[in-house]
């Protein structure tokens, strides 16, 4: 059970950190920000104050 749980935390990171990137490119800003998503919250906050530069 410890694997399965150990690959679905890693799936669920993936899939995050892949979220964090498709957003900061829709604001506007290179994908490689969006690793931000690495330090989980604090990488999501930082990219929500970061400004739209589609405006």
């Amino acid at each position: 059970m410890a694997i399965i749980g150990l690959v679905v935390a890693l799936a669920g990171t993936a899939v995050f950190i892949w979220g964090c990137v498709n957003y900061a490119q829709g604001k506007g800003y290179s994908g490689a920000l969006g690793l931000l998503g690495l330090l989980s919250c604090l990488g999501l906050i930082v990219l929500v104050v970061l400004p739209d530069k589609h405006k």
